[in-house]
C-alpha cells in the first residue's frame, strides 16, 4: 500500500512509537507493518489521521530518510513478530545542551520504557523519545537479536548505556549488572559445538566471570578484566569453532578474526601496524564511552605463526620480536583496555614467547583435547542432523556404536568420516559404466551403516592406531610352541591393564629382552595389539634412517608429545640399541638420543591421560650399563627354541613339511644341541621349502648355522 508522508497531528501520538494511518487503512487484524520492507512499526488508528496519508515523527522521518508528502510503502507484516528476550539501548538527552547531576537508575529506566512500549516492534538502530523524570531521552537499539525485529514485552531485559556524546549518568541498582552480557535467548545446543561443554564452561567461569559482576561489585573487589586466552591443542578439535561461537553467545562488537601470517608484511613497520589496527576501535570506544563500551573480541588463528619465543633461530630479520612487543604493549601496557578480550590459538603452545602467557596478557590457557565417547556421540549428532531430519539417514545407523569405533577421532575427522561415508552411499546411485551419470534414484539416496564401517577403513585419526601397520610385524601371527609365549602374553597383558586401570596416571613401561631374533618386535606388538589402544606409535630404527642427531630427537618427542594428547596411548620402541647407535666397537653410541629416551620413559602424561611403553632390546645388560634399565618398571625375558617338542609344534603349525618329513627333521637336529629364535626358525622354513625335492637338508643346515649366533 502506498501512502503519503505527513506529520504526527500531535505530539502525544508523535511519542508512541507507531506509524499514524486512518481506521480505515489496513484489515482489522493488522497489527504490523514495514516500511519498505525493512523498517517495522506497530500501527496505531486515530481519526486525526486523513485517508490515504502515514503519519510519522520528525524523529522517525529521519530515521527513514523520507520527507514530507513523498510516497511510501507500507507492508503488513502477517506474522506477530517475536518478543525480544534482551534488549540494549543507547540513551541520550533529546537536547543536547542538557546537563544534570542526577544520576538515573536503569532499573527505573527500564520499567518506565516497557510500561510506555509494550507491544511496539523495534530494530535495531530506531530511536525512540520517551520522558522520564522531567527529562526527555532520546534511545535506540544497539544489541538485540543480531539485526532481526522483536516486540518489546514484560519479559525483556532492558539495559541501558550512555551514546558517545551523551551526558548522562546512569546508575545500576546495587547488585545488578548494567547490562547483559551473555544473550538470554542462546542455548549451548543453538552453538552446535559437540564434546566440548566443559570447555565451554570453564572459559566462561575463568574469562567472564568478572565481566557478568555488577558495577559496584566488580570496584568492591578490585578485579581487572581478563584480556587474553589461549586456546591449545591437537589440530581438528575445534579451537576456532569455540572462538567463533563465543561471538555469536556474548553481546559483544563482531569479533575480529585474523590469521596469524595474515599480520606479517614485508615493509618495514607494516606488521606492528597491522596489529595496532586491530585494537583501534576498542581504544576508541573506549575513549568515548569508557565502562559502557562494548567488548571487543579479537581471534588469532595460528597465532604461533607470529608470537614465538623471541630470539628463537631462524628468524633473522626480528620481525617476530617486535610483533610479539607491539602485542604485548596493546594488551598490557601503559594504556591498558578493558573492553577487549584477545583469543588466541595454537596447536604448539610450547613456540609461544613466555612473555604472553602470564597474567594480564593470555593468562587463561586452556586445552581443547581429543573427545571421549560421548562428545563423539555429539558430534556424530550434529553432522547427521540434516540426514534424519530428511530421512537419509537409514534405521541401522547406531550412533553410539560409531562413537565407540571412531577412537582418538578428532571434531574435524568425524566430519570427513561422514562425508566419506556419503560418497560410499551416491556410489550406489551412480550408472554402472560411468562416473559422472547418476542413477534416476539418486533422490533415494541413504547411508547405511556399511557406509560408516567402509569409511572406518579409509578414514584414519592423526592420533590413532593403525592395526595394520602393527601387524605387520606380524605377519605370521604369534605360534605358540610352548608354554613360554603364553606367559609372555599374561605378563603384558598385566602391564597394559595396570597402565590402563592402575590408581596413579604415572607411565608404565615394560622391556622385552632376549637373544636377536627371537621375536621381541612381534611379541611386543601382539601386547599392545591385545591392549586395544586407541593410540599407538612405534619408534623404530628403520623409520629414522638418515635422521641426523637432533631430528631423531625431536621425532622421538614429538612421537611422546601426540601420545600425552591422548586419553590411552601406547608406544613401542623397537631395538633400542640400534635407535641410539650403539656399536660395540669403540664403543659408540649417541647421548642425545639415549638421555631423550630416558627421561620421556619417566614423564607422567597430562592428569587423566595413560601411558603404556613397550621396548625391545637384545641386551639388558647393556641397558643396566647406559642407565636406562632403571626407568622401565618390569622386564619380560624371552628364550630361544631348544628342544624338539616345541620345534615340533612351530613345524606343524606352518604345514611346510609332511608328517613323515617332520619326524625326519626333529630326528637329525635331536643328535645337535639347538638354539634358535623363532624370527630365524621360520626364515630358514620358507628357505628350505623352495627346495622341491629335497628340503629337509638344507633346512637342517639353516637351523644349525642360526644356532648361538
Amino acid at each position: 500500500m502506498k501512502l503519503k508522508v505527513i506529520r504526527a497531528p500531535n505530539e502525544i501520538l508523535a511519542l508512541t512509537n507507531c506509524l499514524l494511518v486512518h481506521p480505515d487503512e489496513f484489515a482489522a487484524g493488522t497489527e504490523y507493518v514495514s516500511v519498505g520492507g525493512a523498517c517495522p512499526f506497530k500501527l496505531k488508528r486515530d481519526t486525526l489521521v486523513a485517508r490515504g496519508t502515514a503519519g510519522i515523527s520528525n524523529l522517525h522521518r529521519g530515521w527513514l530518510s523520507v520527507s514530507l508528502n513523498q510516497e511510501i510503502d507500507v507492508f503488513e507484516i502477517a506474522a506477530t513478530p517475536s518478543p525480544l528476550g534482551v534488549v540494549v539501548l543507547e540513551v541520550s538527552f533529546q537536547k543536547k545542551s542538557t546537563e544534570t547531576m542526577i544520576h538515573f537508575e536503569t532499573e527505573k529506566l527500564s520499567d518506565v520504557f516497557k510500561t510506555l512500549f509494550s507491544g511496539c516492534v523495534f530494530s535495531m538502530g530506531q530511536p525512540v523519545v520517551f520522558d522520564f523524570s522531567g527529562f526527555t531521552f532520546v534511545a535506540k537499539p544497539i544489541e538485540g537479536k543480531d539485526g532481526v525485529f522483536g516486540t518489546v514485552s514484560e519479559d525483556t531485559d532492558v539495559f541501558f548505556v550512555n551514546a558517545p556524546d551523551s551526558k548522562i549518568k546512569l546508575k545500576a541498582k546495587e547488585g545488578q549488572t548494567q547490562r547483559l552480557f551473555i544473550k538470554s535467548d542462546m542455548k549451548l545446543e543453538d552453538l552446535e559445538i559437540g564434546g566440548l561443554d566443559e570447555e565451554f564452561f570453564q572459559i566462561f567461569r575463568r574469562a567472564f566471570a568478572s565481566r557478568i559482576l555488577p558495577a559496584d561489585v566488580q570496584e568492591k573487589l578490585g578485579v581487572e578484566q581478563v584480556r587474553g586466552m589461549m586456546l591449545y591443542g591437537p589440530p581438528g578439535t575445534g579451537k576456532t569453532l569455540i572462538a567463533r561461537q563465543l561471538g555469536k553467545m556474548l553481546n559483544s562488537r563482531e569479533p575480529k578474526i585474523v590469521n596469524g601470517p595474515e599480520i606479517l608484511n614485508k615493509y618495514v613497520g607494516q606488521s606492528e601496524e597491522n596489529i595496532r589496527a586491530l585494537f583501534r576501535d576498542a581504544e576508541v570506544e573506549q575513549a568515548e564511552r569508557g565502562r559502557d563500551s562494548q567488548l571487543h573480541i579479537i581471534i588469532f588463528d595460528e597465532i604461533d605463526a607470529v608470537c614465538k619465543r623471541r630470539g628463537m633461530r631462524g628468524d633473522t630479520t626480528g620481525t617476530s620480536d617486535t610483533v610479539v612487543n607491539q602485542l604485548l604493549s596493546k594488551m598490557d601496557g601503559v594504556s591498558q583496555l578493558s573492553n577487549i578480550l584477545v583469543i588466541g590459538m595454537t596447536n604448539r603452545l610450547d613456540l609461544i614467547d613466555e612473555a604472553l602467557l602470564r597474567p594480564g596478557r593470555f593468562e587463561i590457557s586452556i586445552e581443547i583435547g581429543l573427545p571421549d565417547e560421548a562428545g563423539r556421540r555429539d558430534i556424530f549428532k550434529i553432522h547427521t542432523a540434516k540426514m534424519r531430519r530428511n530421512g537419509m539417514l537409514c534405521a541401522d545407523v547406531d550412533l553410539e556404536e560409531l562413537a565407540g569405533l571412531a577412537k582418538n577421532f578428532s571434531g574435524a575427522e568425524i566430519r570427513g568420516l561422514i562425508t566419506d561415508a556419503v560418497s560410499y552411499a551416491v556410489g550406489r546411485h551412480v550408472k554402472l559404466g560411468t562416473l559422472a551419470t547418476l542413477a534416476d534414484d539418486v533422490s533415494e539416496v541413504s547411508v547405511c551403516r556399511d557406509d560408516f564401517l567402509g569409511a572406518l577403513k579409509e578414514v584414519r585419526p592423526a592420533l590413532g592406531s593403525s592395526d595394520e601397520d602393527l601387524a605387520a610385524h606380524i605377519p605370521g601371527g604369534i605360534v605358540h610352541y610352548n608354554q613360554d609365549v603364553g606367559r609372555i602374553l599374561r605378563e603384558g597383558a598385566l602391564f597394559t591393564e595396570q597402565a590402563k586401570n592402575g590408581r596413579t596416571t604415572q607411565p608404565v613401561s615394560v622391556v622385552l629382552h632376549g637373544p636377536v631374533g627371537c621375536g621381541k618386535t612381534a611379541m611386543a606388538c601382539k601386547i599392545v595389539l591385545d591392549g586395544m589402544f586407541p593410540f599407538v606409535r612405534v619408534i623404530s630404527p628403520a623409520t629414522m634412517v638418515g635422521f641426523p642427531e637432533s631430528e631423531k630427537v625431536a621425532h622421538i618427542h614429538r612421537v611422546f608429545a601426540d601420545a600425552h594428547k591422548s586419553s590411552l596411548s601406547a608406544i613401542v620402541i623397537d631395538d633400542i640399541e640400534r635407535a641410539i647407535e650403539f656399536v660395540p666397537i669403540g664403543p659408540r653410541f649417541s647421548n642425545a638420543v639415549l638421555q631423550t629416551i630416558t627421561v620421556l620413559l619417566k614423564i607422567p602424561p597430562p592428569k587423566g591421560r595413560r601411558l603404556f611403553t613397550v621396548t625391545t632390546t637384545s641386551s639388558l645388560r647393556l641397558l643396566g650399563e647406559l642407565g636406562v634399565r632403571s626407568s622401565f618398571c618390569g622386564e619380560i625375558k624371552m628364550r630361544n627354541i631348544e628342544d624338539s617338542e616345541s620345534l615340533s609344534h612351530v613345524l606343524d603349525a606352518t604345514g611346510m613339511f609332511s608328517e613323515e618329513d617332520a619326524v625326519s627333521v626333529l630326528l637329525r637336529l635331536s643328535a645337535r644341541q639347538v638354539s634358535v629364535g623363532i624370527k630365524r626358525l621360520l626364515s630358514a622354513i620358507e628357505t628350505a621349502a623352495q627346495e622341491k625335492e629335497n628340503s629337509i637338508d638344507p633346512f637342517v643346515a639353516l637351523v644349525c648355522e642360526g644356532s648361538f649366533d
